[in-house]
C-alpha cells in the first residue's frame, strides 16, 4: 500500500498572523506559560523552517541571544546546523526565555527550551505536533 502524502499548503501572511494570534491566546488555565510556548514554537517552525522534532529537541543552550542564532542538533541525517534569525524573532525568543525563567524553569543549558510547567520537563515531539496542528485547526 502506497503512503498517502498530504498536499502542501502555502499560507498567506494573513494566515500566519492569524495562527500566531491564536497561539498567543491559546487556552491553558493550568499552564500559564503554554500560550507563549506555543506561540514561540510556531514562530520558530515558521521563521526557521524547523520540524516538530527539532522544536522539541531545542535546549536552552541552543539559543545564542548575543549572536542571534539557534543551533539545531540531530537534524534529519544526523547533522547539526546553526541558523541565524531575524532581530524580531530573537526579541521574541528573548522575551520567551525571560518569562520561562520567571515561571521557574530550569536554567541549565541542557534543559528543554520549551519547558512544561506541570510535568517539569520538555514537550515531546508528539505534544509539539498536537499543539501546532490544534492551532492550525483553530485558525480554520
Amino acid at each position: 500500500m502506497a503512503k498517502q502524502w498530504r498536499k502542501p499548503h502555502i499560507y498567506t501572511p494573513a494566515d500566519v498572523q492569524h495562527m500566531l494570534d491564536i497561539a498567543r491566546s491559546y487556552p491553558s488555565p493550568r499552564a500559564s506559560l503554554r500560550p507563549l510556548s506555543v506561540y514561540t514554537m510556531l514562530l520558530l517552525a515558521y521563521c526557521a523552517g524547523l520540524r516538530r522534532s527539532e522544536v522539541a529537541r531545542l535546549d536552552l543552550g541552543d539559543v545564542d541571544l548575543q549572536g542571534g542564532t539557534i543551533t539545531i542538533r540531530q537534524t534529519k541525517f544526523y547533522k547539526t546546523r546553526i541558523l541565524p534569525l531575524p532581530d524580531t524573532v530573537m526579541a521574541e525568543l528573548r522575551a520567551y526565555i525571560d518569562v520561562r525563567r520567571r515561571a521557574g524553569a530550569p536554567q541549565d543549558p541542557r534543559s528543554g527550551l520549551f519547558w512544561h510547567e506541570q510535568r517539569s520537563g520538555r514537550y515531546t515531539k508528539q505534544a509539539v505536533a498536537w499543539l501546532l496542528v490544534d492551532v492550525i485547526r483553530r485558525a480554520g
